[in-house]
């Protein structure tokens, strides 16, 4: 296995991200987008409460039910895990699907819930709407016929989720919200979000935090937690990049800790972040009110 769907999903869902944000690489004088999400939600269904739900799920734990027992499997963020061995590959991963691209599909019932069914080239993309924006998505290297079945089993599952729950965590959104002066689009995968103001990203990872000082990376202390920043000065793509470890991982399939990376175009948008980042991120995240049912009845409208 090559981990190629793992891939996909991180540079699609960072693209993603900050098309919508309006910051892929700017010039140093663009400026940044301030177009928020504007997504109502379908009557008596409360996005947060969407949100917090996805906090709690064990991704590589509803991969399993997907997947079958037995599978190995790999997670390099917290809202998305992979199988990592030599069988046909499956992935499942928070993602964002709006309005427009659900009215171009038509639903079906897939394991009692409410599913949008694509057929790929080789593979099939089952996803599981939670609230007018996020679904679970599932994508399976191999027919729907018969990789459907399969996110079926996983949909079953999700009707009584707590077997496949863990202690709820951050999500990069939620984080960026709690500094002062922050201002953030709608939530796009759990794990990475964009202060619309400064165009300064965050995201959660399993990496190894910093590199060594020898390669460019500057270690401070803030608040008791070691920082790693790497200023890139490169004239054609500057950046700069703060991280740290938020502890060791809570997942078996993760090979490293869980680390917060705060980046944009220079350190004078990153720096004024990373303090009240770490002072946030070291409380525990909030339990909120976990959405129950997670998912759609078949006949249920899930957008406007």
């Amino acid at each position: 296995m090559n981990g190629r769907l793992v891939a996909q999903y991180f540079i699609v869902g960072v693209t993603v991200l900050l098309a919508s944000s309006g910051c892929t690489d700017p010039a140093p004088n663009s400026q940044p987008s301030t177009n928020m999400s504007t997504t109502k939600a379908p009557a008596g269904r409360d996005p947060q409460r969407g949100v917090d739900a996805l906090r709690r799920l064990d991704m590589c734990a509803v991969l399993q039910v997907a997947a079958g027992a037995g599978r190995a499997m790999r997670t390099l963020r917290p809202s998305q895990c992979a199988t990592f061995d030599s069988g046909p590959e499956v992935e499942v991963s928070v993602a964002r699907m709006p309005v427009d691209e659900r009215e171009s599909h038509d639903a079906q019932d897939v394991g009692g819930a409410k599913a949008y069914v694509l057929a790929g080239s080789g593979d099939c993309t089952v996803s599981l709407p939670v609230n007018a924006d996020l679904v679970i998505e599932f994508r399976g290297a191999d027919s729907c016929a018969k990789f459907q079945p399969k996110a079926a089993e996983a949909a079953e599952a999700l009707r009584e989720p707590t077997p496949l729950e863990s202690e709820p965590r951050w999500e990069a959104c939620g984080a960026l919200r709690e500094v002062q002066g922050v201002k953030v689009g709608g939530v796009e995968n759990m794990d990475l979000c964009a202060d619309t103001n400064t165009l300064a990203t965050l995201d959660f990872a399993y990496s190894e935090p910093g590199d060594v000082p020898a390669r460019g990376w500057q270690r401070t202390t803030v608040d008791g937690v070691e920082v790693s920043t790497l200023d890139d000065r490169d004239p054609d793509a500057p950046s700069c990049t703060s991280e740290w470890s938020l502890g060791p991982a809570r997942s078996d399939h993760a090979e490293y800790e869980l680390v917060a990376r705060v980046r944009a175009i220079d350190c004078g948008k990153v720096t004024p972040l990373v303090a009240p980042l770490v002072a946030i991120l070291k409380k525990g995240a909030p339990a909120g009110d976990p959405q129950q049912p997670l998912l759609y009845a078949p006949d249920e409208p899930d957008h406007p």
